[in-house]
């Protein structure tokens, strides 16, 4: 799938559903991730809008556009995610140019972005991504970082280019639908599910948890249908040999 689901969580809290204002909820956000950082049997923590697989239901931008040297040129749909410092490597995806986000990038006047490698290839195949410009919409954006492709839940559908942009306090005000996400990993031999409750307890008890969403179960998820597929269609692979 292009990370590693191994002691992945993924949390969702909203505060701004809770009742806090924009500013409270990033507050309460930094004082979770710090709280996280801290605990026992933690090795990394990030944030995120969304789970990682297509079927987290990411937006797709219908508008971007890049400068080439024979013009600008429109790159159609892509998946697109804000993210914080240190998510590539709290997840584990590989980071092929470039860098990540820093806690420099969390602001709102930031135009920094990491495309994945499809993307790079698609928009500029006979060069560098990093330093190009990137029009998503009506501003401008500058690629500082190129990542491995992160695979779609659906093992058959093609790979879409992907633009990563930085988490910023006025993303705090209009959360997805499944709130604000944290990515955390945890050690082996921890339970994950039963520690992300206590921290979050710890830290507002008034804080409703939306959800625990442990990685391998849902790539599980995910590709049983495909994995049952091949199953039935192996099987009728045989049978037809037998037949024959």
């Amino acid at each position: 799938v292009g990370f590693n689901p191994e002691h992945l969580y993924f949390l969702n809290v909203d505060p701004v559903r809770d009742g806090h204002d924009a500013e409270q909820a990033g507050h309460l956000i930094d004082r979770l991730q710090t709280r996280l950082q801290t605990a026992p049997g933690v090795v990394a923590v990030s944030v995120a809008q969304t789970v990682p697989l297509a079927l987290s239901g990411a937006e797709l931008v219908m508008h971007a556009r890049t400068d080439l040297a024979s013009g600008t040129a429109s790159l159609g749909a892509m998946r697109t995610d804000r993210v914080g410092a240190g998510f590539f490597e709290t997840i584990r995806i590989p980071m092929l140019r470039g860098r990540g986000f820093t806690a420099a990038d969390h602001r709102d006047e930031s135009r920094v972005v990491v495309v994945n490698e499809t993307m790079a290839r698609r928009a500029w195949p006979e060069s560098d991504a990093l330093g190009q410009p990137l029009t998503l919409g009506d501003e401008t954006w500058q690629v500082i970082g190129v990542v491995g492709d992160m695979r779609s839940a659906f093992p058959l559908a093609p790979t879409l280019p992907a633009v990563y942009q930085p988490i910023t306090p006025n993303g705090f005000a209009t959360p997805s639908r499944n709130g604000v996400t944290l990515a955390v990993r945890i050690a082996p031999g921890v339970d994950g599910t039963g520690l992300l409750g206590r921290v979050v307890t710890s830290v507002d008890p008034t804080l409703t948890l939306v959800g625990v969403k442990r990685m391998t179960q849902e790539v599980e998820q995910a590709l049983f249908l495909a994995r049952a597929a091949t199953v039935v269609y192996g099987g009728m692979g045989v049978l037809g040999l037998v037949l024959a």
